[in-house]
Order: C-alpha cells, then sequence, then structure tokens
C-alpha cells in the first residue's frame, strides 16, 4: 500500500497500536515490528510486510495524531462522554498544528543558516586540502642563523615541585620560528647555522639538522600534533556534504569545525 493512500487509523493498526499513541509509542513500536520483519529474519514476503511498517512509521512521523474532520461544523452530543471526545480530539489537533509550525519555522531556520554556512566551510575545505598537499610534498631545505632564543613559557611538570620546565622558541634568520624544549636548548647558541626542513607552500618548519644524525622537531605546530586536524577536518567536511541528514547533527558538526578550523589558523598566523 502507498503511504500517499494510507490513513491515520491504517498506520495505527500496521503498526498494533491504539489511537492517540505517543510519538515515543510509535517509534518503540516500529523498532520492534522492523526488526521482527525484516527481510533478513522474515522471508515469507519478499518484505512486504517490513515495506509496509516502514510506510506506516513514515506516515504516522509525518502525522502523528489523529485526524479531525471539519471541527468547526461539527457538534459535540450531549453525553458527557462524546464532550470530552470532542475537546481531546480538538486538544490533539491544536497540538499538531502548533507542532507542524514549530517544524516548519526550525526547518526555515536550519536552511538559512547552512546558506550561511556552507561557504565557510568550502574554504575550511580548500584549506585543509592545501594544507595535505604541503605536508606530503617535498620539503625545502634552507639553511638559517639562529639569531634570537625567546622563552615562550614554562610549566612545572609536578605541581609539587619548584622547578619549572622551559619552552623556548629559536627566532631564525629567515623569519621562521622554532619552538623547543628544555632539553634541546643546550645544543642550540645565538648565531648557529643550522639546516632547516620546511614546507614548500606555507614555509611551516618540520625539522632543524643540527649535526649529521641529529634533527630536532617543533614541540608542536600546525603539522606537529595538531597535524591530526587536518584528516578529521576533511573527514567531517565530507560527512557534512554527503552524508548527514539530521539538522542538529549538521550543525553539531559544522559548530566542531568552526573550532578546529579556528586552532588551525591560531597555529598558522601563531
Amino acid at each position: 500500500m502507498s503511504k500517499n493512500h494510507l490513513t491515520y487509523n491504517q498506520a495505527i493498526e500496521i503498526l498494533e497500536l491504539q489511537q492517540n499513541a505517543t510519538t515515543d509509542e510509535i517509534k518503540l513500536a516500529y523498532r520492534r515490528l522492523a526488526k521482527k520483519y525484516h527481510p533478513d529474519i522474515y522471508k515469507l514476503d519478499n518484505g512486504e510486510k517490513f515495506k509496509s511498517i516502514s510506510q506506516a512509521y513514515e506516515f504516522l512521523n509525518q502525522n502523528p495524531y489523529p485526524p479531525i474532520q471539519s471541527l468547526k461544523n461539527s457538534r459535540p452530543n450531549s453525553g458527557s462522554h462524546s464532550k470530552h471526545e470532542y475537546r481531546k480530539r480538538a486538544y490533539f489537533e491544536k497540538k499538531r498544528k502548533k507542532q507542524a509550525e514549530e517544524k516548519a519555522q526550525k526547518e526555515q531556520m536550519f536552511k538559512w543558516l547552512f546558506k550561511k554556512i556552507k561557504p565557510i566551510l568550502i574554504i575550511f575545505l580548500l584549506f585543509n586540502i592545501t594544507l595535505a598537499i604541503d605536508f606530503l610534498r617535498p620539503y625545502q631545505n634552507q639553511k638559517v642563523r639562529v639569531i634570537k632564543i625567546k622563552t615562550d613559557y614554562f610549566r612545572s611538570r609536578n605541581y609539587s615541585s619548584t622547578k619549572k620546565v622551559y619552552d623556548y622558541a629559536l627566532l631564525l634568520d629567515n623569519g621562521n620560528k622554532f619552538r623547543i624544549g628544555t632539553n634541546e636548548i643546550s645544543v642550540i647558541n645565538i648565531g648557529k647555522t643550522l639546516e632547516l626542513k620546511r614546507t614548500s607552500i606555507f614555509q611551516e618548519p618540520i625539522k632543524l639538522k643540527i649535526s649529521d644524525d641529529n634533527y630536532l622537531i617543533p614541540e608542536y605546530g600546525l603539522f606537529q600534533i595538531f597535524g591530526l586536524l587536518i584528516p578529521v577536518n576533511l573527514l567531517l567536511i565530507i560527512v557534512f556534504f554527503r552524508f548527514l541528514k539530521n539538522n542538529d547533527i549538521k550543525l553539531t558538526i559544522a559548530l566542531l569545525l568552526i573550532i578546529t578550523t579556528l586552532i588551525q589558523l591560531f597555529l598558522f598566523i601563531l
């Protein structure tokens, strides 16, 4: 039976429910019957029962309350039961209309919001694709000289200890900043010439060669530690555009992408 020809009473009967069943009862009934009559389990009707259950659930998902025929022209009978039934049906009809209006308003809000967000996410996509290409391309080798050693900040490895652990930033004559920890600072002197490996597009430092078999790697950066954000962001953007239908989940993914990309931009300009 086509869902376009289903009625409320037929859909309720298919899901083995009573009239005025709640949305939670409808969901539970659908899950129970869909599991019972799934084509992989119930093989007697080539999936027809499962199809009718799905159509009934989809109908009730959009029309969860029993319809009222011409409320304005109807008159309740004198009996108290008829008056109660009339008020009950009127209440459900009013509630259904209110929920339909709220759903339509929410859909319009999401439509407007995603129209604004999508161009931003496309920019984020291009940015992360460029980062991935930059990381995978052959690195540039450049002779650089340390012109200044700056103390970035310090942190204590043990809160009960007064010993501080410092992090340093090497300022190089090519404009790059290379962050190292306390253990590495002893092998660096101002004026020392070293060989720097950096990316070819964004010029991000990757390694600093201080001897034939000794390299320093930055403590953190766009590609160190936070480099994991690149594949994560690419995956989330693809999921957002191609697979997600639920607007609430799409909004959560979009907000997460904004946060992670802002972290990348902060590291990029730092």
